[in-house]
């Protein structure tokens, strides 16, 4: 082709020879840019240019350049056309070898490959490297690029030995020429990455990605839509070990990038299903059944009839309905995914066991047990002999086999199913004995540890209650469980965020139920003091982990040995990654400002992932020694008890409720079975207490429908523990649905007929004073010694104005809170703000100078994202806060209040999480340092409320105890009402989390109340001494 500016006759070689290299370059650099297409008008003007002057050389590698380009965009055939093109002319018109020809096979090899046409493609990439080892010897970068085409054709068919050598020795050329920015070498890294996840070792896996990314952020021009792969491959790395935050963050940029390049691609169906997998693990089921459903959809769109791949969305799609228990949809989904793997043999190979594991629990389903267990041989059979006895999928394959035949009651054989799997999975663990434990061993392989070891536990459980010599038995049983939980623990502290840490403890919590059931069956057959001891470890070690990590943080930043800096900066982290954790999932945005939250989240996990490195290199044994588990036993709790002081400590099973009694003498366990008739008490009474009563209704029925419950929930609850009389102080640290209910309003009797009434009612405060923590190694915190020099800062704001008026509206307006925050500064002396005022800027600014913060408002809670939740604030127009206090930004306000009053609506109230407790907007206080709450378990009436509190700090003020103030301002409350407002919905939502010690008293400085007498008295001889010397 010559261009029409170019006469044939008056040809400037040179001339054209520079514009052909200029267009080159100009391919070149657009490549670069992902601008593909003007990248291809421009190789083409090139070799156009070329063509003129008859420059074969030139056309061959202009030829190749187009090819590349078409490759890159997966376009094949056409560049099989022009590579074909450019062999012919370099075998013909070019002397041999030559580059051009090496750099051509190369390429053609990768394409035929990918067409799946293996024999020739080996062949090909044969010649080629054979060529480019003749010409430039090994240490060449087209040998490296040759080494990693040949490295993918060996993983297609399988051969993963060689596979392996090929990339190391395409690594290793780019390495030692120092080309190790080059993009064949993140290639390299990645495919590396993938064959050690293929291997299970997730370790290496992990490594390679992050390399594969670094190297690939030296070329920022060359498309951000190369990233996708990558961190979609790094984060189901990430969804194995269990770091689920930063898996989604990984795998929701890979989904972003393939929404914005290829909208109907299969990559962008399998972001879609590793967001199902995502889900799924989550336990979000329904939810992953659309997920799934959307993948299916887009793998589809994306290969029309053949889309074998989508075999993996459909399997998953039928592993969630046989967990809905939709049966028949579930088996028409296996036949469909079985169909689908059909049309490759390696994958069907590869997922066969998978399929006859879920055949295997559909068949249970059915009654058809004999051919259930035949499904579990062949499925282990299977997996075993495609993966290798080593491969960490191999126990998780165990774990469920034996997890469907504990649910069917074949304990014997699904011990023998588990403890096959640990042998298999752990080399230096034989399992021939079945009561054998095996070692804690390393971070990649806890998770599947501590699968294989829970199912064990349930078996060895179930046996020991039907056997006669049930004691060892048991003792195995605790044995896996004890496994577990220090495997939970050693996991909790090396998660690096909260998101994984609150999960691992909610999946946790099966380990920590069957743990106490075994605790309670040693120490009812043997009782010996250990199994108490065992039952407390367990109680407490399921409760507050996040809460004990932030208490152990404020340990290490008043000691001071830490430095500040790196402390503030560490809390600032975890703020800013809960609020584009939780305030993504709270908004609704575009896809630029969802691509630019997940970047910056991700960005904020790397720079918490290295800060957590340095402050545990610089600081080792402060540092590690503070996050470990701490051991608690019953003396510990003992000697902290006074003798009028009991300590009722609850674990919420799945069938029953554990009570822990310790009291200074005496230590014991209760189990409360969960019966119908129990949950419907305690359902009854959250119903009764949840609204205000209905005026119209006959007062002895109002009265009835409070009573009932609340009397059966004291000889259920608390009965058991109090054989002995009930004590001056109880303390209570209550779990699950319990967290819910004030026991001071439990009633210790059936109360008389003829003296019915609400106010003369024989609730539980009036015999002892009650308070509560989330966990018992809370409840003996002591205020801290180094306080806020002032009193009182109370806020009640008012919610006219703002950018969020109209959910300001929503919630309504409080009358009362004006006067119940003057009365109490009046009182105690302090500084108030009312109304517009009352700002979360003015509250950040000065809280950490105040003892006492009390806040008269309201409470939004977000159950979708617990963190999310606040406390409304006035909106301050000058401000850029948006006048909710979330509870993701307590964490980075250290507080040095010894008492927190959360006036509000529900602000002891939130997502229960198992692991964690209530996630309220009280745990977020305590979370902050703050020793003592007084909080609200439902909506709060805001006149009642104001009595109460007036009445709660004049007691205070008098010196009272928190407890013993709460209870005194409980009953003047009830002296001064009528029957209706006596009603426990109006007055008993609040209650005292924490320490109880009475407020500290404001230091009288005696230097200068002597300098002021000094003054006065000097003032005083001078008013005197001029009056007796005025002349008469």
């Amino acid at each position: 082709m010559a261009f029409g500016f170019l006469s044939a006759q008056h040809l400037d070689t040179a001339k054209v020879t520079a514009t052909a290299i200029d267009y080159f370059a100009n391919s070149v650099c657009h490549f670069e840019n992902a601008e593909m297409d003007i990248a291809a008008w421009n190789a083409e003007q090139a070799r156009a240019s070329y063509s003129a002057i008859g420059d074969m050389a030139g056309i061959c590698e202009a030829l190749n350049y187009q090819a590349e380009i078409l490759i890159e965009q997966n376009k094949y055939n056409q560049a099989i056309s022009l590579l074909i093109r450019s062999l012919e002319i370099s075998k013909k018109e070019l002397p041999q070898p030559n580059a051009g020809t090496g750099y051509a096979l190369s390429n053609l090899g990768f394409c035929y490959g990918q067409q799946e046409r293996r024999a020739e493609s080996l062949a090909l990439l044969q010649e080629s490297c054979a060529i480019q080892l003749e010409l430039f010897g090994e240490k060449h970068v087209d040998v490296a690029r040759t080494y990693f085409f040949l490295s993918k054709h060996h993983g297609h068919l399988e051969h993963y030995e060689e596979e392996y050598q090929y990339l190391q020795k395409a690594i290793g050329i780019y390495e030692a020429l120092g080309e190790s920015t080059n993009m064949g070498c993140s290639s390299a890294y990645n495919n590396l990455g993938i064959w050690y996840s293929g291997q299970g070792d997730y370790a290496s896996a992990k490594e390679a990605y992050e390399r594969t990314i670094e190297i690939m952020e030296q070329f920022p021009n060359r498309g951000d839509y190369r990233f996708a792969p990558v961190f979609n491959n790094l984060g189901n790395i990430f969804l194995r070990l269990g770091e689920l935050n930063k898996s989604l963050v990984y795998i929701q940029k890979a989904r972003i990038l393939n929404e914005k390049y290829y909208p109907d691609s299969e990559a962008l169906a399998i972001n879609w299903m590793n967001i199902g997998n995502l889900l799924w693990r989550m336990g979000r089921k329904m939810e992953t059944v659309k997920v799934l459903e959307k993948a299916i959809i887009i793998e589809k769109r994306a290969k029309k009839d053949k889309y074998p791949v989508s075999g993996y969305v459909h399997f998953q799609l039928a592993n969630c309905l046989e967990a809905l228990g939709d049966e028949d949809r579930a088996l028409e989904e296996l036949d469909l995914a079985e169909s689908l793997y059909g049309l490759r043999k390696t994958l069907l190979e590869n997922h066969i066991g998978e399929i006859n594991l879920l055949r295997g629990k559909l068949a249970f389903r059915r009654g058809e047990d004999t051919k259930a267990k035949k499904y579990f041989e062949q499925a282990l059979q299977q997996k075993t002999a495609f993966l290798g006895k080593e491969h960490p999928l191999i126990a998780i394959f165990h774990a469920r086999a034996a997890k469907a035949l504990f649910d069917k009651k074949y304990y014997q054989e699904s011990i023998a199913i588990a403890q096959e799997g640990l042998a298999k999975f752990l080399p230096d663990f034989s399992g021939e004995n079945e009561r054998e434990i095996p070692s804690i061993g390393s971070i990649y392989t806890w998770k599947y540890i501590r699968q294989l070891s829970v199912v064990k536990a349930r078996s060895f459980y179930a046996l020991g209650l039907e056997e006669k010599e049930a004691v060892p038995l048991l003792k195995t049983a605790w044995e896996n469980i004890e496994l577990t939980m220090n495997i939970t623990d050693s996991m909790r502290i090396h998660f690096s965020d909260d998101v994984s840490r609150k999960y691992l403890g909610s999946k946790a919590f099966p380990a920590y139920d069957i743990g106490m059931e075994i605790c309670y069956a040693l120490y009812a057959r043997t009782a010996e003091m250990q199994y108490l001891n065992t039952a407390i470890s367990v109680a407490e070690r399921s409760k507050a982990f996040l809460l004990s990590l932030a208490q152990r943080k404020i340990r290490i930043r008043e000691n001071g040995i830490v430095a500040d800096s790196l402390l503030r900066r560490a809390r600032q982290l975890q703020t800013a990654i809960a609020k584009y954790h939780h305030g993504f999932r709270g908004e609704t945005k575009d896809s630029l400002t969802t691509h630019t939250w997940d970047s910056t989240r991700f960005a904020l996990l790397l720079e918490n992932d290295a800060l957590r490195k340095q402050l545990e290199t610089r600081y080792p044994e402060v540092y590690l020694r503070e996050l470990q588990a701490e051991e608690m036993q019953a003396n510990y709790f003992q000697q902290k008890l006074a003798s009028d002081e009991l300590l009722l400590e609850y674990f919420a099973g799945d069938s029953a409720f554990f009570l822990l009694e310790m009291r200074k003498e005496k230590v014991a366990l209760h189990r409360i079975p969960r019966t119908v008739a129990l949950q419907a008490d305690l359902s009854a009474l959250q119903d009764v207490l949840g609204q205000a009563p209905d005026p119209g209704l006959e007062p002895a029925a109002i009265l009835q429908a409070f009573a009932e419950p609340a009397q059966a929930l004291f000889k259920a609850l608390l009965a058991p523990a109090l054989e002995t009389g009930l004590p001056a102080r109880l303390l209570v640290v209550p779990d699950g649905p319990l967290g819910q209910i004030p026991f001071e309003i439990l009633l210790t009797h059936v109360p008389k007929a003829e003296k019915a009434g609400f106010n003369e009612l024989p609730y539980l405060f009036r015999k002892t004073q009650v308070r509560y923590a989330y966990a018992a190694r809370f409840l003996h915190s002591k205020t801290k010694e180094q306080q806020a020099q002032q009193q009182l800062l109370a806020m009640a704001p008012s919610f006219s104005s703002g950018r969020l008026k109209a959910t300001r509206n929503k919630v309504g307006a409080l009358q009362h809170t004006s006067n119940e925050v003057s009365s109490i500064s009046q009182r105690i002396g302090g500084t108030t703000f009312l109304g517009q005022d009352a700002t979360e800027t003015k509250f950040k600014a000065q809280a950490s100078q105040y003892r006492v913060l009390h806040l008269a408002t309201h409470f939004m809670r977000n159950d979708s994202s617990p963190l999310a939740s606040g406390i409304l604030f006035a909106q301050d127009s000058n401000s850029t806060e948006d006048g909710i206090l979330h509870l993701y930004e307590l964490f980075d306000l250290p507080l040095n209040a010894e008492l927190a009053v959360l006036s509000a609506c529900n602000t002891g109230s939130g997502q229960l999480l198992r692991g964690e407790g209530q996630l309220s907007l009280a745990w977020g206080f305590r979370m902050a340092g703050c020793p003592s709450l007084v909080v609200s378990l439902w909506n709060a009436n805001d006149q009642a409320t104001a009595r109460l509190m007036t009445e709660f700090y004049k007691a205070l003020e008098d010196g009272l105890n928190k407890d013993a103030a709460l209870n005194q301002a409980r009953s003047h409350y009830l002296e001064k009402v009528d029957n209706y407002r006596a009603h426990p919905y109006f007055w008993a939502q609040f209650v005292l989390l924490g320490n109880a010690d009475p407020l500290q008293k404001r230091e009288t400085n005696w230097l200068w109340i002597a300098l002021a007498g000094l003054l006065l008295t000097g003032a005083i001889w001078g008013w005197h001494w001029k009056h007796i010397n005025r002349p008469s």
